[in-house]
């Protein structure tokens, strides 16, 4: 068995450029993975085929990513040898919240590719993966990698960037954000060309590590059309702020709002005033900024979930 966990993402920046054709959006981000972690285990030669388990029963369905990564993985490794591949069962032991913007699918995805690869002794070179990630989600190429990056495009042009040091208290309200409503509404207020971009400034600036020189540079996109009657993200960037926040933004379409500060100390005090005054439904996270997105576990002899 392999044990492996993923991590999720915070989006610093998230700027729409435009739409293609075919409905991808061109963007310009810099993401940072975040040390909030699911734990996935690789069963090898169970059987024909794929099967996933999970602490979520909703994951559980033949379109979930990690399966796809799992079937896609197998389809490129077949056509580049005649080795038979068993069947594998992944059982996903789910903390990242779902649907807050956080990229735990996508993370989810990433690191089912580089378990199989581990297994059968990095048989798929790192481009062969990242062609298969693109194909799977735009976040996922970067979760191939993770620590801090520039992502452009429809995220298959990634510039690496060190990691920062530097904590994320997480505000995760209890409902889902729909991606696809988001940019929806934020295509109907007609945004004005970009005059500057901030991702490029920003990204600047943490080359250097100097990501409390780019507070003024975190910006979102979406922010605005991911407001709605049930909550506003631009006020809890505003409660982040007035809890010793030194940056606060909102990650991806939504509806995770984070603040960044600059110790572990610092975090763990405002996270507990937070969630406090919050109703408990709410979730809230102190968690580091990190320098992976996937990191192999010790083996067990059974999966928990």
């Amino acid at each position: 068995m392999l044990v492996c966990r993923s991590s999720a993402k915070i989006n610093l920046t998230l700027e729409v450029l435009s739409r293609r054709d075919d409905g991808y959006h061109l963007l310009q981000s810099v993401v940072h993975s975040i040390g909030l972690w699911d734990t996935l285990y690789f069963e090898f030669g169970i059987g024909p085929g794929f099967s996933l388990r999970s602490n979520w029963p909703a994951l559980m369905t033949e379109d979930n990513l990690c399966l796809r990564a799992a079937r896609a993985w197998t389809e490129a490794a077949s056509a580049k040898t005649p080795q038979r591949f068993g069947g594998v069962r992944i059982t996903l032991n789910k903390s990242i919240p779902l649907g807050g913007g956080l990229g735990g699918g996508s993370g989810n995805a990433a690191a089912t590719l580089l378990a199989l690869n581990e297994h059968y002794k990095q048989l798929l070179e790192p481009q062969e993966l990242e062609n298969i990630a693109l194909q799977l989600g735009a976040d996922v190429p970067f979760f191939l990698r993770g620590g801090c990056a520039l992502m452009e495009g429809i995220g298959e042009r990634l510039t690496t960037l060190p990691a920062q040091k530097a904590w994320a208290v997480l505000i995760c309200p209890p409902f889902h954000a729909n991606t696809a409503k988001v940019f929806q509404a934020f295509y109907q207020t007609n945004p004005p060309p970009k005059a500057k971009s901030n991702s490029e400034e920003l990204a600047t600036l943490l080359e250097a590590g100097k990501i409390k020189s780019g507070a003024s540079l975190l910006q979102n996109d979406l922010l605005h059309a991911a407001s709605n009657a049930a909550f506003d993200p631009e006020h809890a960037i505003k409660v982040l702020l007035a809890h010793q926040a030194f940056a606060a933004s909102m990650s991806g379409s939504g509806s995770t709002v984070f603040g960044l500060y600059k110790s572990k100390t610092v975090a763990q005090d405002a996270r507990s005033q937070i969630a406090e005054a919050l109703d408990d439904d709410f979730l809230v996270y102190a968690v580091p900024l990190t320098a992976k997105c996937y990191a192999l576990l010790p083996p067990v002899s059974k999966p928990t979930i």
